[in-house]
Parts: C-alpha cells; sequence; structure tokens
C-alpha cells in the first residue's frame, strides 16, 4: 500500500523504510522468502525517500548475501533505471549498471528469474538505452 501511494505523497517513502526496519528487526528468525521481500522493499524505499546510498547499500547487500535469487538484481535494476529525481524524461540514474545487474543475474542463473520478469525488464531497459520509446516500433 505504502508502495502504491508514494507517487502521491513522498513522504510515505520514510514510512516505509521504517516500517521495513521495524519488522526485519522484529521478525529475525523468519525465512529466506520473507527476508528477502522486506529487505528488498528496504531498499525500493530508500531510494523512493531520496537516499539512494542508502537504497545502493541495502540492495547490493542483498545480492551479496543471496546471489542465486533475483530479488535484489530487480530491485536495484529497477531504482538504477529510473529518472533522476524521478521526473520524466530525465536520465536514468545509472542505466548500464542496471543492464549489468540483470545480465549477471541471467549468466549466473538465478534460481527464481521468471518470477521476476528479468528478460522483460533487461529487454525494456536495453531498449530506453537504445532511444526505444513506447511509442517507437520495436
Amino acid at each position: 500500500e505504502l508502495l502504491d501511494v508514494v507517487d502521491c505523497d513522498a513522504r510515505y517513502a520514510a514510512a516505509g523504510v521504517e516500517l521495513c526496519e521495524t519488522v526485519l528487526g522484529q521478525f529475525t528468525a523468519e525465512g529466506d522468502y520473507f527476508t528477502l521481500s522486506y529487505r528488498g522493499q528496504l531498499g525500493v524505499f530508500h531510494f523512493l525517500a531520496g537516499q539512494s546510498d542508502d537504497g545502493d547499500r541495502v540492495l547490493t547487500e542483498l545480492i551479496r548475501d543471496h546471489p542465486d535469487h533475483a530479488g535484489g538484481y530487480a530491485y536495484l535494476s529497477d531504482m538504477l533505471g529510473i529518472p533522476r529525481g524521478g521526473e520524466f524524461g530525465s536520465e536514468p540514474i545509472d542505466l548500464p549498471r542496471a543492464i549489468g545487474l540483470l545480465e549477471a543475474a541471467l549468466a549466473r542463473p538465478v534460481k527464481d528469474a521468471a518470477d521476476f520478469e528479468l528478460e522483460v525488464r533487461l529487454e525494456d531497459l536495453r531498449a530506453d538505452r537504445n532511444g526505444v520509446t513506447d511509442d517507437t516500433p520495436r
């Protein structure tokens, strides 16, 4: 729910950071799926709150700790592929790195690439790099 309203009010991103940190701190004995999900969302909320260094750190650590799961790669590539400052038409934060992350995940290969549609994400980022828009035939 918080992710859905961040576009309307960026203050919800800070609430998302707080929520994820609280949940991760209180439920330390949960399994990988739970932890992967909340750590991934924590990184995303940091980016959306304008804390890209913290978001990058959280998601890079997630990839390091769980290199065979697609979530960290997908979340970080999504955040690096968004326009700087969230302004439509702005350059992505780091498009080459976003593409490289997905290529690395697919080359491993990660266990759950299809669950995160890594190939679709990669195709979209490559299209962005090549200047293909939604109006441009592929």
